[in-house]
């Protein structure tokens, strides 16, 4: 049986850089992204210069950690231009 605790889902999880991770609190960080984190994402896949053989697991991971990595990319950003 599945329980849901205010919208985030129990008992399912899915994989995020190889890690089983609670499928609700994933689709929670996916539901708070916004165009600026998608915007980083699409930044850093122009960057690679080698071929993405799951991108669907790359694309699912990025995002994911696009939430918690686009405050830190943006002061070291703020951080370079003020120099």
């Amino acid at each position: 049986a599945v329980m849901s605790l205010g919208g985030i889902v129990a008992n399912k999880s899915i994989k995020i850089a190889g890690n089983k991770m609670n499928a609700g609190i994933v689709q929670e960080i996916y539901r708070l992204l916004r165009w600026d984190h998608i915007a980083l994402v699409k930044e850093n896949l122009s960057k690679i210069t080698y071929e993405i053989n799951h991108m669907k697991t790359y694309l699912r991971t990025a995002l994911y950690n696009s939430f918690f990595e686009l405050e830190t990319v943006t002061q070291n950003r703020i951080s370079k231009d003020v120099r």
